[in-house]
């Protein structure tokens, strides 16, 4: 009969309305990523409802199967949110809506410990047939360490010779790029033979041809950080005697704007002998990295750091055992303490350093006290 329902159509109706009617919970990612000591926020979104006693917000455990670890709770009654004790001060409910169905978790300064699943739970105690909860994982990412370059082997002719590279840090996990330049600095191939897997750059049958700068890239989703390797690959050399190095004075006093020339002095080597000869500045903050400023290595080729380019350069004599380091125009943050080391290719006892203080003087200026932490220098 027109206009009347038949029992099989009120069913479906019934049905629909009850399928409705339940409740759902949705985190609308399932994966939430976000950078160290930054602050994340994860987005829950339910159905609203009159009968919503609480809004739950739970965090994985540290160890499977043990119970879950309450964050932060927001109760309807009281209309106040409680934050657990192991999250005070760091997590809180924030965008609660109940008429539109948000609620979110803030966490802040996040750290690596950060990085589990979170599950957002509604109770509503009327609702027995809804999806009540949504989970999604938080990945704390961590930009890689500046990491660590090493020489594993002999830089002699015709040897195999590894070079390593790794980062302490970094999640997700680092990937590593090395990269090869000529002693003249230009960009080149890889030797032939050589293999680059996982920070682990293999050099065969190494010869001259070999010699340059090595460059790795250590690099995840966030940034990148390098470290380098000098590479001089000569015939192995044999010495009768070990490497001595002087400086003449070991505190070297200069006006402002002056040029100065600190002088080192070394053990001539053997005719035919490979040489590498370096000088470096303490560092501005005491245990961080000395600073390169000038390097010399066979062939002849001397290389002038990024910082002391145009300003310094080392004016050396090898078979009479002379390398001195000459900087132009000199500035109070030049005071500190000054290291020539030499050092004879494939001789265990080629190698010698000596450092000095240079002070550099203004005008009127009696203290000449170089500040502690530029007086630290790392022997090798």
């Amino acid at each position: 009969m027109a206009g009347t329902l038949g029992i099989f159509e009120i069913c479906l109706l019934f049905a629909e309305f009850h399928m409705t009617a339940g409740m759902t919970v949705n985190i609308p990612d399932k994966v939430y990523k976000i950078a160290r000591g930054d602050n994340a926020v994860i987005p829950c979104i339910f159905t609203p409802s009159a009968t919503i006693s609480s809004i739950t917000w739970t965090a994985a455990s540290d160890v499977k199967d043990d119970p879950e670890i309450n964050v932060a709770a927001y109760f309807t009654t009281t209309n106040k949110i409680t934050v657990y004790k192991r999250y005070k001060g760091r997590a809180n409910i924030v965008d609660v809506d109940m008429v539109k169905g948000k609620a979110s978790l803030k966490l802040q300064s996040v750290t690596s410990a950060d990085t589990r699943d979170y599950e957002c739970k509604v109770q509503d105690p009327d609702d027995e047939e809804g999806t009540l909860s949504d989970k999604a994982s938080l990945v704390v990412l961590v930009a890689p360490s500046k990491p660590i370059c090493n020489v594993v082997g002999k830089t002699e002719y015709f040897q195999n010779i590894e070079l390593t590279c790794r980062s302490e840090e970094g999640t997700p996990t680092p990937t590593y790029k090395w990269q090869s330049y000529s002693v003249n600095n230009v960009p080149r191939p890889m030797p032939l033979k050589a293999t680059d897997q996982n920070g682990a750059l293999l050099l065969v049958n190494i010869s001259m041809d070999t010699s340059g700068y090595y460059i790795c890239t250590s690099a995840n989703e966030i940034r990148s950080a390098t470290c380098n390797v000098t590479l001089a690959v000569m015939p192995q050399v044999h010495m009768t005697s070990g490497m001595t190095v002087d400086i003449p004075d070991k505190v070297y006093k200069i006006a402002r704007g002056d040029n100065v020339m600190i002088p080192c002095r070394f053990t001539p080597p053997a005719p035919g002998a490979s040489v590498i000869i370096s000088w470096a500045a303490a560092p501005d903050v005491q245990g961080d990295a000395e600073i390169s400023i000038v390097t010399y290595f066979n062939p002849i080729t001397i290389t002038v750091k990024k910082k002391y380019k145009g300003r310094a350069s080392l004016l050396h004599d090898v078979a009479r055992g002379t390398a001195n380091l000459q900087l132009q125009s000199v500035t109070s943050a030049d005071t500190r303490v000054y290291q020539c080391r030499v050092e004879v290719v494939g001789d265990e006892e080629g190698s010698a350093s000596d450092t000095a203080k240079l002070i550099v003087l203004g005008l009127n200026e009696h203290d000449t006290t170089i500040p502690q932490d530029k007086m630290l220098f790392c022997t090798r």
